[in-house]
């Protein structure tokens, strides 16, 4: 059970308190069947709220479940697309390195100019499919906490300090394409520190069923060369007494480099 829905439970089990105290004190005012009345109304709205509560939450865990499924099917086209794009770029290189072989090897047995020529024209058109057949270059995205200068150079901010109010963080981050390629459709995601929580849910953000609590995914279309996103904001719940806290970064897309984890330090200044 979330927090969320404990609160709304809470909330119309106090309502429900609160009607039942406010008629007692005033129960000698009606008559005997106005009282029975009055008790059936009263616990029968607060079931009714608390039921109404259940399937809003319900409804909401379904919609989440929906979502983590989609992006989770996103991402696994993106890298199911990657590895048969590497996988059949290996086998016709194999196939033209073969080719390519034969072609030399005959080069040695033929006599006449005019086959020397054909044998070339040949080679030479073999070699300029091969590499038009090559992988184009990829994008790489770069995680920046949110600051003027990242804006103005070519260099993430990947460290931050901020001040931290009731054990509360917040932060900016945004993601930057500093590559020529445009960035093809794809998803990141955010890990926060063992001991840290998320004070409240990031826009956009998608908590897969399974993962842990301190992951966040989030998808993008694509992202244009030489561009950032839109900022997005972190509230992060850490744990009291520490002076510092770890976020990681990850990405995946159709046409990315394929990177692990990158590690982030925030100071917090108490």
């Amino acid at each position: 059970m979330s927090q969320t829905e404990l609160w709304s439970y809470v909330s119309a089990l106090v309502l429900t308190a609160t009607a039942f105290i406010t008629f007692y004190r005033d129960r000698h005012k009606y008559k005997k069947w106005q009282r029975r009345l009055l008790i059936v109304l009263i616990f029968g709205a607060g079931a009714v709220s608390c039921i109404l509560v259940h399937q809003s939450e319900k409804s909401a865990r379904e919609a989440e479940t929906r979502s983590g499924d989609q992006i989770t099917k996103l991402g696994q086209e993106v890298r199911s697309e990657k590895d048969d794009n590497a996988r059949n770029y290996v086998r016709y290189s194999e196939q033209f390195n073969l080719l390519n072989d034969k072609i030399n090897d005959l080069k040695t047995k033929v006599r006449t100019e005019r086959l020397q020529k054909e044998l070339e024209d040949t080679q030479k058109e073999l070699q300029a499919n091969q590499k038009a057949m090559a992988p184009g270059p990829k994008a790489r995205i770069g995680f920046s906490f949110y600051d003027m200068s990242a804006l103005r150079t070519d260099t993430d901010v990947t460290s931050a300090v901020a001040r931290i109010t009731d054990n509360v963080v917040e932060i900016e981050f945004m993601l930057v394409n500093r590559t020529d390629v445009n960035a093809g459709a794809g998803s990141y995601w955010i890990i926060i520190c063992d001991q840290c929580k998320f004070k409240s849910e990031p826009a956009g953000a998608v908590k897969i069923p399974g993962s842990p609590e301190q992951e966040r995914m989030f998808a993008f279309d694509r992202m244009l060369n030489h561009v950032h996103s839109p900022t997005t904001k972190l509230q992060i719940e850490a744990p009291p007494n520490v002076s510092a806290i770890q976020i990681s970064f990850r990405y995946a897309c159709t046409n990315c480099e394929s990177e692990g984890y990158k590690y982030f330090n925030i100071g917090l200044i108490r």
